[in-house]
């Protein structure tokens, strides 16, 4: 009688809670504050300016997003930033699988943050771009590898990241090209663009977004773009393709959560991304203005997009550390 009654008494008191679970699971609606969206390099990149149109024009419930510049790293102080935050998709990173599958290969960070975090979507891919200064006497890669095969380490080439994406892509061109180069690392876009135009470094490597408005003035100019096509952006500037290069390189920009971010949180910020790239105004933003080639990858295509190109760079990275290593 006892057992019986004891165990009505548990029955009664489950019942009992189960509404309140319900009430709660109601209550707690997401988004229902601010969401802080870290951009992991310094203001006026690509990365960051890209962020800000998304910001305009995202809907998260009446919610705002607030950016957050956190430079450092080749980036990987943002994204780890990010990777110990609460995952309540209240933190999130905008960045590249390849820049974090880097960190952990040169042992920047200690933990696999490419495979542990969780993507939420892709939505543009950006080529690399070689770049000189108007008044450099390289006025195409042609005088350029002339003059760094008999020069070598003397030429000054500068981009973002010690480690990361830009400094995998520099290396894939180096070897291309058939040249030694002395590499000078930057923390932000803005930053290498700068000592570009004031003659601190020969060349810049950088996404074909951030050389667009110093190559519309005419400040600069672009001499090889990084994929066997030539971009829609440059079409009068040679490709990897152009001088029967095999290597090629695109950068992917999206959207990052730390790891066990709940898959209805990452759904509601997937479906957020992609309605943000139905609206028109803002298509005609990123691609005039912005010069990205505008893409959608959500959570599940962006892992399987990693899964198929990340072996293959990490040992492009591994050679770049060799490479490192040797000097």
């Amino acid at each position: 009688m006892k057992k019986a009654l004891w165990i009505s008494a548990v029955l009664v008191l489950a019942l009992a809670v189960i509404p309140l679970a319900e009430g709660f699971a109601q209550d707690a609606k997401y988004p229902n504050k601010p969401i802080k969206m870290i951009v992991p390099f310094g203001a006026g990149g690509g990365t960051d300016t890209m962020v800000r149109a998304y910001q305009k024009y995202i809907d998260l419930g009446g919610q705002p997003m607030v950016v957050v510049n956190i430079a450092g790293g080749a980036g990987s102080i943002g994204v780890m930033e990010t990777y110990y935050a609460k995952p309540d998709g209240y933190t999130i990173v905008c960045t590249g699988w390849q820049s974090m599958l880097s960190y952990y290969v040169s042992n920047y960070v200690k933990v696999p943050v490419a495979e542990e975090m969780i993507p939420i979507a892709t939505t543009v891919s950006d080529p690399d771009v070689i770049a000189v200064v108007k008044n450099s006497p390289f006025k195409d890669v042609n005088a350029l590898v002339k003059y760094a095969q008999a020069n070598p380490g003397k030429l000054k080439w500068g981009s973002v990241g010690a480690v990361g994406s830009n400094y995998a892509a520099s290396m894939l061109v180096w070897r291309a090209l058939g040249i030694k180069v002395t590499y000078v690392p930057f923390d932000s876009a803005a930053k290498s663009r700068a000592a570009l135009l004031g003659g601190h470094i020969d060349v810049l490597l950088c996404q074909v977004s951030e050389i667009n408005p110093v190559a519309q003035s005419g400040d600069a100019l672009p001499i090889l773009v990084t994929t066997k096509k030539r971009s829609e952006f440059l079409p009068n500037c040679p490709s990897m393709g152009d001088i029967r290069a095999k290597e090629e390189f695109t950068l992917y920009r999206g959207f990052w959560a730390p790891p066990k971010t709940p898959k209805p949180i990452i759904d509601y910020l997937e479906k957020a991304f992609s309605k943000v790239h139905e609206n028109p105004e803002f298509r005609k933003f990123i691609m005039n203005d912005l010069k990205y080639s505008l893409m959608f990858a959500g959570s599940k295509e962006t892992r399987d997009i990693l899964n198929r190109e990340a072996p293959e760079l990490t040992i492009l990275y591994k050679e770049a550390l060799k490479n490192k290593a040797q000097k």
